[in-house]
């Protein structure tokens, strides 16, 4: 037991201090009323002799009691114990109740040097009423007095070492309790920073370099098991002595002769001190004394180990492995939680980059069918022999329009045109197909018409107009396609009539001219030259 400074206030007491507070503030309410109750029998009594030691005895427990009020239970306590002692001492009839409230005073209150001249001083006094007692027997046999001190020595002894040994185990708990609760709270506050991270990359080193720094351990480091769950590959390590550990890719066997073997094959935390067989020693930690490995769980599933190492021999309790066994359970929910993340993150780039695709694609797939669009509409006009435009002129289809200069600044603009042409307002509308043009619509509005409104009906007009003349113009097409198909195949079918190589020839000849309108068309059979040994050709 740590002996305190008898002048040193004591303002954030523990449960142990607290105790001995009440113990002494009671010890010391029952004094000042006997000292109040003794004052006022000797004042009824008409003994006025007694009455200033009465007093002395009340006003002593009153400044104890505004002293251990105040704090400063040490200096009270022993001035206590000594009055205690001194009380005896004047009156040895007393000395057998003033010696046990002394030494169980002391055994409460004081340290080691305290109570051990604390039970010296009322042993000293015991012995001097038992060699009084003798000495003032002049029978053969003990006298009662002297019999009587000597069990109350005895007794007292008992008492003393009982109450000091029950004292000081009820003082280690309350010790062991109270740094068990700062530990568990070290690591509520611990796990409630890991829970910051997101990225597995800032968490399992960060993870590390907080458990060492805040409990200050020798080393610390966090074990993975890789994809096959045979090997738990190290993934985070304090020091210049983790970070070559790192570069050595140091794993270690699911369930071999070592901590993180045996924690990650059975699920339980493991501990093995320098001198254990189980303990694999590394050569880069010389100073290791004992080490710590617990598991990290996602649910049943084991996914590593933390390893800490201390350089003493007595680092771990039973309550400090509890505590950091809640600690493992935060990390591996950390570590669930990081992965979790990663893989959202992922997805959403996986997402990301084919979405950029599509749209690019989607991008291209526009432009080839502009490009195919414009190709087939240029080909569809450089083909038709018929005007490639009407005219509305005083209710009058006029065919074979020339293009006016809203038509054309429509198709070059590509957007609409509203003209004052000859006191009429003319409203000029590319139509478009897939962003091609392919033609324009123009319209000599009425004066009373909006702008507005006019503009909305030829914009929708021209893009039904587009829509549908492309449909048109594929429509030609594909008849255009069936109808060679069905002259191929009606000219393939009179090949089988023919008797001959002429005869086939000259059907052939005359069916390519007949479907192509062709003047002038001819066939000729040959053979490739051969070139012979010596060079010259041959047909």
């Amino acid at each position: 037991m740590m002996q305190q400074s008898l002048f040193i206030r004591q303002t954030s007491p523990d449960v142990m201090t607290r105790l001995r507070k009440r113990y002494l503030s009671t010890l010391l309410v029952l004094m000042v009323i006997s000292g109040t109750l003794g004052a006022i029998a000797q004042l009824f009594l008409r003994t006025p002799g007694g009455l200033p030691s009465t007093l002395i005895f009340m006003m002593t427990g009153l400044a104890l009691l505004f002293l251990v009020n105040r704090g400063y239970m040490a200096l009270a306590s022993i001035v206590m114990m000594a009055g205690l002692i001194l009380t005896g001492y004047v009156f040895p009839l007393l000395m057998p109740l003033m010696g046990t409230l002394a030494v169980i005073t002391a055994a409460v209150m004081s340290g080691n040097l305290v109570y051990t001249l604390a039970n010296l001083g009322v042993y000293a006094g015991l012995f001097l009423v038992m060699v009084q007692a003798v000495s003032q027997n002049t029978s053969p046999e003990p006298s009662p007095e002297a019999v009587q001190a000597s069990l109350l020595l005895v007794a007292l002894g008992i008492v003393s070492f009982t109450t000091r040994y029950f004292i000081g185990k009820t003082n280690e708990t309350a010790q062991s309790s109270a740094q068990n609760a700062k530990l568990l709270q070290a690591a509520a506050e611990t796990g409630q920073q890991l829970t910051h991270y997101l990225d597995l990359k800032e968490l399992l080193p960060n993870t590390v370099d907080i458990i060492r720094e805040k409990f200050g351990f020798y080393h610390v480091q966090i074990f993975l098991l890789d994809e096959a769950r045979e090997n738990a590959r190290l993934a985070a390590s304090t020091g210049a002595v983790g970070q070559k550990l790192l570069e050595r890719h140091h794993s270690l066997p699911v369930g071999s002769n070592s901590v993180i073997g045996r924690t990650t094959a059975t699920k339980t935390a493991v501990i093995a001190g320098s001198s254990d067989s189980s303990y694999y020693r590394n050569e880069l930690l010389p100073n290791t004394r004992l080490e710590l490995a617990l598991p990290l769980m996602d649910g049943d599933e084991v996914i590593g180990a933390l390893d800490i190492q201390s350089s003493q021999s007595d680092s771990f309790s039973e309550g400090s492995i509890r505590a950091f066994e809640v600690l493992a359970n935060i990390l591996g929910t950390s570590i669930r939680n990081a992965r979790s993340f990663e893989g959202q993150q992922q997805a959403a780039r996986e997402s990301q980059r084919l979405y950029l695709e599509s749209e690019t694609n989607l991008r291209e797939i526009r432009r080839l069918n502009q490009q195919l669009t414009g190709a087939g509409w240029s080909d569809y006009l450089g083909r038709r022999q018929s005007p490639s435009g009407v005219a509305l002129d005083h209710k009058m289809i006029v065919s074979d329009v020339p293009w006016s200069d809203t038509l054309s600044r429509a198709t070059e603009e590509r957007h609409a045109i509203i003209d004052e042409k000859d006191g009429q307002r003319v409203v000029a509308v590319p139509l478009m197909i897939g962003g091609e043009v392919i033609g324009a619509v123009e319209v000599e509005a009425s004066s009373q018409s909006e702008d507005v409104e006019v503009l909305e009906m030829v914009n929708a007009i021209a893009q039904r107009l587009a829509i549908s003349l492309d449909k048109a113009r594929l429509f030609e097409e594909s008849q255009e396609a069936t109808a060679r198909e069905q002259r191929i195949n009606e000219i393939i079918a009179r090949f089988q009539m023919a008797a001959g190589v002429d005869e086939l020839l000259q059907m052939t000849i005359e069916e390519l001219g007949r479907s192509l309108g062709a003047t002038h068309s001819a066939i000729r059979l040959s053979v490739a030259p051969l070139v012979g040994a010596n060079g010259d050709g041959h047909a």
